[in-house]
């Protein structure tokens, strides 16, 4: 993940030192460039997945290393399918919406598969968070990634309907946008009853925290202004810490 990043990123700032993208526009003024639809936006969102799950995977090796949980092993299969989702960042990288091409195919299922492999994480973080189910969460970290990607091929691409950096949608996107909807739901309930918070107001921190991480996420993968990107990347940022922080507690003072 880590090189993989490296490697697009440095392409980015290349392309960007030789003139080869042009995103920067103040024509119509600050204000206007903040809250327009911009490639900038997408291009900056998704480069911000990739980084903020390299990073996160990091932060998260150094604070669970000697306290394995199945919480932070679900956590690293969402920071997976953050990544994956990451990943679109090719597209406008490489203009690859240009013409139709296997690799921008590729990229686009596996970005889809990457929001699939994120909800069904945290769905299992919810359900099965017992300190004893550590190899059961190993086992269905595979299980969610083969899901995620067995669900992506199933589902067809919408090439008809893409952003403004050439991303394209599902088909059934409606439905995919209601069922995520129930699953956030049922995960955010799951999180207040069955968490094994020592008291009711961590339950509710972890809760708020994992909403806050979805907004985020959600918009960053969606963004079409540089408006949306800066509040996104403040639930993100806000979700994650609050998140791991009451994860991190529990196995600290348990």
């Amino acid at each position: 993940m880590a090189s993989i990043t490296f490697a697009l990123v440095t392409t980015f700032i290349i392309f960007l030192i030789i003139g080869k993208i042009d995103i920067f526009s103040f024509d119509h003024g600050f204000f206007h460039f903040i809250f327009k639809e911009t490639k900038l936006a997408s291009i900056l969102s998704h480069l911000l997945l990739l980084l903020y799950s390299v990073i996160t995977l990091y932060g998260i090796y150094r604070a669970f290393e000697k306290t394995p949980s199945p919480e932070a092993i679900y956590f690293n299969a969402s920071l997976l399918g953050t990544f994956f989702t990451g990943l679109r960042f090719c597209i406008p990288l490489f203009q690859l919406s240009l013409s139709y091409s296997v690799f921008y195919a590729t990229v686009a299922k596996i970005a889809f598969a990457g929001q699939i492999i994120l909800l069904i994480s945290f769905l299992c973080a919810s359900l099965f968070n017992k300190d004893s189910q550590v190899l059961l969460a190993e086992t269905n970290f595979v299980i969610i990634v083969a899901l995620g990607t067995v669900f992506a091929q199933i589902i067809p691409l919408n090439l008809t309907k893409t952003n403004i950096c050439g991303i394209p949608s599902f088909a059934f996107s409606g439905i995919f946008i209601g069922i995520s909807s129930i699953i956030v739901i049922f995960t955010v309930t799951s999180f207040l009853i069955f968490w094994k918070g020592l008291e009711k107001k961590e339950n509710i921190l972890i809760s708020v925290g994992y909403v806050f991480i979805m907004l985020g996420f959600f918009s960053l993968s969606y963004a079409k202004s540089l408006f949306i990107f800066i509040i996104a990347t403040i639930f993100l940022s806000v979700g994650t810490k609050l998140y791991l922080s009451q994860i991190h507690n529990y196995y600290l003072w348990k």
